[in-house]
């Protein structure tokens, strides 16, 4: 079976649909030709394949481009935030062994480039830095991120093509996912869940509306949800709390979005009682994940009071296509109907 990449790199058909929504908009045949800019600038950079290539920038064409076109090079993409402070930068292009990184910064990490090249027609530069390279990646190594931040110094979480690839039909085929289908992407670019977002409207020819400002200006991701008459919203359940108790918003329309899915935390009845009620048409999907599986775990759809714990928690559902799941105990064995695992 083809990877998503070769499908998506290889699209003939209806290239000139959009794929970027918003004030600059881009269809498929502009992404693509862009992507294929990137890849000559890195080969005459001299990026070798296999070689890992960071990817610093904010949502929008020249990101979907730059991860597209490390991988046409060969490379693998370093996924980085403009949030991070020269700290976190410096310390991820060392560990990484990132010699190019894809920016709108002229400087990361408060050092200088020892070259760089501004790519004509989008809003990137190469940059490239004198990096110890000791590289050990191997093929079939896609995409790193760097996760678990929150409780120790991040590590770097190595992605394959093939994981990718799979991870990707699951999630497309429970959401139904197809060219009809469209999305605001406001979660930070070197997150899994934008990954995914991503890659899922990608590979069934959908459109997304990126919000650079993120979680910000959550009234911005509500009017385009609206203007643009989106189908799908995908976020945190904190993300969710946001969006469904703002205010001032009954000139928007938002029966256009057909579903909603929400991870990342525990997700109980009273956030579902608000979605209900901003997104009255939307089946409302309960997902659970984690980088390390590209990123997807399980699913549940939510249908009244059903799959509640008794902690008032909704389940997390069945594993997506491919996926393996288990409840081991603390002897390792694999726990039992009604026994909890640690």
């Amino acid at each position: 079976m083809k990877s998503i990449f070769s499908e998506i790199l290889g699209r003939e058909n209806n290239l000139e649909k959009s794929f970027i929504l918003g004030n600059k908009p881009a269809s498929y045949s502009d992404l693509l030709s862009k992507v294929s800019i990137i890849e000559s600038e890195l080969m005459n950079l001299g990026c070798n394949e296999y070689e890992r290539v960071g990817i610093c920038l904010n949502q929008g064409l020249s990101y979907v481009a730059s991860l597209l076109g490390v991988r046409k090079r060969g490379g693998i993409g370093v996924l980085m935030s403009l949030d991070w402070t020269d700290y976190e930068i410096n310390r991820i292009i060392t560990h990484s062994e990132t010699r190019f990184i894809i920016s709108c910064e002229e400087t990361l990490g408060g050092k200088n480039p020892i070259r760089s090249k501004i790519i004509e027609g989008l809003n990137c530069i190469i940059l490239e830095y004198d990096v110890l390279q000791q590289t050990n990646s191997k093929k079939g190594d896609t995409i790193i991120i760097y996760s678990s931040g929150t409780t120790g110094t991040p590590k770097g979480v190595v992605l394959s093509e093939k994981g990718i690839s799979n991870n990707v039909r699951s999630v497309t085929e429970y959401l139904e996912l197809c060219s009809d289908d469209s999305s605001p992407v406001f979660t930070p670019t070197c997150y899994s869940f934008s990954l995914s977002q991503v890659f899922t409207h990608l590979w069934a020819g959908a459109a997304i509306l990126p919000v650079t400002t993120k979680l910000i200006f959550p009234m911005e991701i509500l009017v385009g949800i609206s203007k643009y008459r989106l189908t799908g919203v995908t976020g945190t359940a904190s993300a969710f709390r946001v969006l469904t108790e703002l205010e001032n918003t009954s000139k928007l329309q938002f029966d256009s979005v057909r579903y909603a899915m929400i991870g990342g935390t525990y997700y109980g009845p009273r956030l579902t009682k608000l979605v209900e009620s901003k997104f009255s048409n939307a089946s409302i999907i309960n997902i659970y994940g984690c980088s390390e599986n590209s990123p997807r775990i399980s699913y549940y759809y939510i249908e009244g009071n059903e799959g509640l714990s008794k902690g008032n928690y909704y389940s997390v559902g069945r594993n997506v296509q491919g996926t393996k799941i288990e409840v081991l105990k603390e002897n390792g064995k694999i726990a039992g109907i009604n026994e909890i695992g640690k």
